[in-house]
């Protein structure tokens, strides 16, 4: 794929001088080429076919000019002359900041593999701006390989123009579908050095944002100690996240990639969960404390809240399981997103707090109560609300997105003890980590709140019983594992994973496994048949959990298999 000069003269470009552009897309193709026995980076059988899914508000289609690709990832990397300056690295490694980046680079790209309608562009800027890679599918390998070639022909030199890098951000996202730049630089703009003043560089990102609207986001990262105003008023005029590292880290650099990671990921499942009103976030909401609901008198209780009428649902499998020990076959039937909501119960009163106590990428927490009178709280419900204009309509849609997962994860932690106490069973008792096993997810419902501003009357909501205790998230649906938790749950966690994948047979693995203890909850699975919404990311995410999962000693006393990712 040829690369094209943007903004700027043609002198001091990115690449060595001695490549030209022609040179260089001959050596980026060949790196695509070769291809591993079974890979096919053609459509796959689980690739999204998202063409024609979304519409915007004049009626276009999200999706890209290929018909299928839905999202586009910019990175725009500064390769002026400070670039080939050392980093802090690895004790005994010496590394210059551009190693450092590529290294970040390929990391964040073998994260965005598992997603598969999601394509990539990288564009070198110092004085003027190339296009170095463009729209290469983040699936398969060729990606990396053309992010090794590259790493191989830059050469450092110049100053820093954002604005090129910005005019070829705009260019590239004329192909179609939402683009999520991502510009690293360690310095100031060229712009602001040599005349003073960043006045074309936002007018250039003001021209973005009327063209393209919420399809172009804009991510910043700085990589050293320098004023960086200037990226941080960039990330918020895209409507993105500033991330600074002014040690020149290159372990924090790669963690930082992650975290873009996790945002390109959060976006792409707001859109395919919720249409193109799944790229407005809602104006963002004040927090109340966390422990407001504890210090709070009976007297100001509802002075925290709003008393509303509410409904608890459940689907079919959400009523008593039966004795069964088996964890049923991955169908649509025993999934618990065929079956219709049931109301349980009278409508009882409830106080749904006006502030959210937490938040994630995706959805704000709220704290709400059922009948709280005379100095008691009769059940204490979390309820999720979306962070973004789009909203699930109807119930059947909070059922397929959230139960249906919920109670897969359900079906495995019940298995999962039973392995754990059959082999207690037989070691007479004496295996530490094995009696320590007791997982559960909380119960979860769905909620129909009586509001007079919703459209019928009510809106839906999704609720789990609140957990006491310090929250921890011990693994991601990325591949990501917390390194820094209590290592008992930790490993019980990552055991219970793998244990997924064995008891269904390679077919499934609950991964995001997050609570207090061994009480989890918002659980998110992986599937061959892509059955848990737009965060399942099939055989792929499965991949990348064991890319990262090292067996531990419940592993090995539950027999499971090893797998090579």
């Amino acid at each position: 794929q040829a690369c094209s000069r943007l903004g700027g003269s043609t002198r001091g470009g990115p690449l060595r001088a001695l490549r030209s552009p022609w040179a260089m897309a001959e050596m980026l193709a060949a790196a695509a080429r070769p291809q591993p026995p079974g890979r096919d980076r053609s459509r796959s059988r689980d690739h999204v076919d998202v063409a024609g899914l979304l519409a915007d508000s004049q009626g276009g289609l999200l999706a890209g000019g290929d018909g299928a690709t839905l999202f586009q990832v910019v990175l725009l990397v500064d390769t002026s002359g400070s670039m080939n300056l050392p980093c802090n690295s690895a004790a005994g490694v010496r590394q210059t900041r551009i190693e450092a980046v590529f290294d970040a680079a390929e990391s964040f790209a073998e994260t965005l593999s598992s997603m598969p309608d999601i394509v990539c562009s990288v564009v070198l800027f110092n004085d003027a701006a190339e296009v170095g890679i463009s729209r290469e599918p983040a699936k398969g390998d060729g990606f990396r390989a053309q992010l090794e070639a590259l790493r191989l022909m830059v050469q450092p030199s110049g100053g820093g123009s954002y604005l090129s890098a910005l005019r070829a951000l705009r260019e590239l996202s004329r192909a179609g579908g939402v683009t999520i730049g991502v510009l690293l630089s360690d310095g100031m703009p060229s712009e602001v050095l040599i005349s003073k003043s960043d006045a074309a560089i936002f007018s250039e990102m003001a021209d973005i944002t009327r063209e393209f609207r919420d399809r172009c986001k804009l991510h910043t990262l700085g990589f050293g100690r320098f004023d960086a105003s200037c990226l941080k008023a960039l990330a918020r005029a895209g409507d993105g996240t500033f991330l600074d590292n002014p040690t020149l880290d290159a372990a924090e650099l790669r963690g930082a990639f992650q975290q873009i990671s996790t945002h390109v990921s959060t976006l792409r499942t707001s859109v395919l969960t919720f249409g193109s009103a799944g790229l407005v976030p809602l104006p963002p909401r004040e927090m109340e404390a966390p422990d407001a609901w504890e210090k709070a008198p009976p007297s100001e209780w509802e002075d925290l809240g709003t008393p509303h009428w509410a409904w608890l649902m459940l689907d079919d499998e959400g009523t008593p399981s039966s004795s069964s020990t088996a964890v049923p076959p991955p169908s649509g039937a025993n999934l618990g997103g065929g079956g219709e909501l049931k109301v349980l119960g009278h409508p009882r009163r409830v106080i749904y707090h006006n502030r959210p106590f937490a938040q994630g990428g995706l959805r704000y927490a709220f704290h709400l109560f059922l009948s709280p009178k005379r100095g008691k709280r009769d059940m204490h419900l979390v309820v999720k609300e979306s962070k973004f204009k789009g909203t699930t309509g109807s119930p059947q849609e909070v059922h397929r997105l959230f139960l249906r997962t919920h109670r897969r994860a359900e079906a495995f932690a019940k298995a999962f003890n039973r392995a754990c106490k059959g082999i207690l069973a037989d070691a007479g008792g004496s295996l530490a980590m094995a009696s320590k096993c007791a997982a559960k997810f909380v119960k979860a419902f769905v909620v129909q709140i009586g509001d007079a501003a919703a459209e019928g009357g009510f809106r839906f909501v999704t609720a789990e019983n609140y957990i006491s205790g310090p929250y921890v998230k011990f693994s991601d649906n990325n591949g990501w594992v917390n390194e820094f938790a209590d290592p008992v749950p930790a490993e019980v966690a990552a055991a219970f994973s793998h244990f997924t994948f064995n008891q269904s047979e390679g077919k499934e693995i609950c991964v995001d496994i997050q609570g207090v203890g061994l009480s989890w909850t918002d659980p998110q699975l992986h599937s061959k048949e892509r059955l848990y919404g737009p965060a399942d990311h099939g055989e792929n995410g499965m991949r990348r959990f064991f890319a990262t999962h090292l067996c531990s000693q419940l592993c090995c006393e539950l027999r499971l298999r090893a797998v090579d990712p």
